[in-house]
């Protein structure tokens, strides 16, 4: 069909009142005009006008036919269904309410779960190219850690720049580390906690960012530790700190005390690389003494703390990229070693693997440990939804029983199987639809309540959890997607079954026989919806028992009136000889207040997120001769 008779046939929807009077004027100008004719031949003027009748034959199919060549019959057939569906959907409200509502709750549990895992594990960055970008490093740990020998998966800044330096498979490498705790001033205004981290001076280059307004870092900016006092701020992060105003530029904020220039503001709805750990400001790796006074790291081979991503190279594969990086890691191990090194030791380096991954969606520690579970999930919602189905297909096949006579009736007047079947999914769609929109609004506080359950130890790793879970595209497509499925998994059997009717008894006001059919059909549907139920009950019973016997679990101390503190000396500007004095001064002075009976100090904790500690332990008399011979280590399982 031509463009143009295509739009022809679009506008004709809109005017469809006008053209039928213009046609009707039409049809009565030609009859009028035979009709005179025939009185001319001698007829009377009745006899004329039935003759003229006859000879144009039915005005009612020449108007249809002509509709028909003028719009779209399919869109019209399906608009007058929407408008019957819509009447008789509007006749039974008590029975709308409670289809939409069954079917929301199926609808909305399983669009909350896959906004997360949308958000989670199949959003790529919003940077330019992020199917280029490759992951180097332990995506499940995404903060930093504390001093301890060299490590395979998270890097120390001498070995982040050897590895920027000597690798032949990436355009750029750049390297980024949280910031731990860190305060923020601004102008006279009292210190707010926020989110940072180190970042190298090619950052934003190498993910292709571009801010909105003022610049990002350059390579430059990592040369000279110190030299660089400036920071970059997230687009939410000006918007509620400094409202917007485009004069933030300039700006001198104090971060952990040490004053630092506002030169950039980054895109909207970039947060940074870490899905799930937004970032407020980007400082460069340079910066770190004075971010973290007291515990410098830039020198320090031995201080694991950074993840690395880079651009691959035209032609360069996933697998060269980790063969390569894999042996500058050993290689750089090995040296750390030197000649003291054991033969054990330099064995167990050398088997050593670094985790390179494609980056287009970032680093996550869900991802990598908990996507297991959130399929679970899916799993477990996906099952409501059936048994939401099947309620509603048992009372859509109960509905039917009262409309069979008017399905009888349109059937005996000469009306297609098909076309009736098309006009009750007409219905069952109309209600998948009601349901989906009220299934976006319980989707949008469901998703949240997941991440927030996330936020507080979803899975293994208990560590913040912030995503964006606004619905795009992909989530409501989704929800469109399920909800045309829903509508055929729950009308279609009922639709089939309501037209397949014996006319004699069903006119004859006879429903029994009729509806013998559908019982049956109803009670299979019955028995499925508690075959399902009873899975999900078993599950949720087994879910409810491991949380008891976990709470119950004797882990060595009383759960009781314990109370759990933090402090960051170190991010607190405290040198390392001062810090076990403080320590010593904080228990004591906790200790002697009024309803504490104990108190206890750890640097890694079992209530921390870390999964592995290291620190050195100094004997006096021994000098080691090995590196490792004075390591801890302490694992978190």
């Amino acid at each position: 069909m031509p463009v143009r008779a295509f739009l022809s046939r679009v506008l004709s929807l809109f005017r469809q009142r006008a053209l039928d009077h213009q046609l009707d004027e039409e049809l009565r100008f030609h009859l009028d005009m035979e009709a005179e004719a025939n009185s001319k031949r001698g007829m009377n003027r009745e006899d004329a006008s039935l003759a003229a009748q006859r000879v144009f034959g039915g005005t009612q199919q020449i108007k249809e036919i002509y509709r028909e060549r003028r719009g779209l019959p399919m869109v019209e057939v399906a608009f007058k269904d929407l408008q019957y569906a819509f009447r008789t959907i509007r006749r039974s409200p008590g029975f709308t309410t409670i289809v939409v509502i069954s079917l929301a709750l199926g609808i909305g549990a399983n669009t909350a779960i896959f906004t997360l895992v949308d958000a989670v594990m199949l959003r790529s960055l919003p940077v330019r190219s992020p199917e280029e970008l490759v992951s180097v490093g332990d995506a499940s740990r995404p903060t930093a850690l504390g001093n301890g020998g060299p490590m395979a998966n998270i890097f120390s800044c001498p070995l982040y720049q050897r590895l920027r330096d000597q690798n032949r498979v990436f355009k750029a490498l750049l390297a980024s580390g949280q910031t731990r705790h860190i305060d923020v001033s601004v102008a006279s205004g009292p210190p707010e906690e926020g989110r940072g981290r180190l970042v190298s001076g090619n950052y934003f280059d190498v993910l292709g960012v571009s801010p909105v307004l003022g610049r990002t870092f350059s390579p430059e900016q990592d040369r000279t530790p110190g030299a660089s006092p400036v920071v970059v701020i997230s687009y939410e992060y000006w918007m509620n700190r400094f409202a917007r105003d485009p004069s933030v530029l300039g700006t001198t904020v104090r971060i952990n005390g040490s004053p630092f220039t506002v030169i950039g503001v980054a895109p909207p709805h970039f947060t940074g690389e870490v899905v799930g750990s937004p970032t407020d400001i980007w400082i460069p790796l340079s910066m770190q003494a004075q971010v973290n006074p007291g515990e410098p790291r830039l020198d320090k081979r031995d201080s694991n703390w950074l993840l690395c991503m880079g651009r691959l190279k035209p032609e360069v594969s996933i697998q060269t990229a980790r063969a390569q990086i894999t042996a500058l890691v050993q290689e750089a191990l090995i040296d750390y070693e030197g000649a003291a090194g054991s033969s054990d030791k330099l064995r167990e380096i050398r088997s050593e693997k670094v985790d390179v991954q494609p980056g287009s969606k970032g680093f996550s520690w869900i991802r990598k440990h908990d996507s297991p579970l959130l399929f679970t999930l899916m799993a477990m919602v996906g099952l409501v939804l059936l048994i939401a189905c099947a309620n509603v297909a048992n009372l859509l096949l109960a509905r039917g029983t009262s409309r069979q006579k008017e399905i009888s009736v349109r059937l005996a007047l000469g009306a297609g199987r098909t076309r009736i079947v098309r006009q009750l999914l007409t219905e069952s769609a109309l209600l998948a639809i009601a349901a989906g929109t009220a299934g976006i609004l319980l989707a949008g506080w469901g998703s949240r309540v997941l991440a927030q359950l996330g936020s507080g130890g979803f899975g293994q790793n208990p560590v913040p959890f912030e995503v964006d879970l606004h619905p795009n595209m992909t989530v409501l497509g989704f929800n469109a997607g399920i909800s045309i499925l829903t509508a055929i998994l729950f009308g279609l059997v009922p639709a089939l079954r309501s037209t397949r009717v014996d006319l004699t008894p069903a006119l004859k006001e006879n429903p029994r026989r009729v509806s013998q059919g559908r019982w049956r059909l109803g009670r299979l549907l019955v028995v499925g919806q508690l075959a399902l139920s009873t899975v999900i009950l078993v599950g949720a019973g087994l879910f409810l028992r491991s949380i008891s016997h976990l709470n119950s679990l004797d882990v060595g101390y009383s759960r009781r009136n314990l109370v759990v503190m933090a402090a960051d000396l170190a991010g607190s500007g405290y040198p390392p000889p001062q810090r076990l004095p403080v320590t010593r001064r904080l228990i004591e002075h906790l200790r002697a207040t009024p309803g504490v009976t104990g108190v206890t100090v750890s640097s890694n904790g079992v209530f921390s997120h870390l999964d592995s500690s290291t620190n050195s332990l100094q004997v006096e008399g021994f000098t080691p001769i090995r590196k490792d011979d004075s390591w801890t280590r302490l694992s978190f399982c």
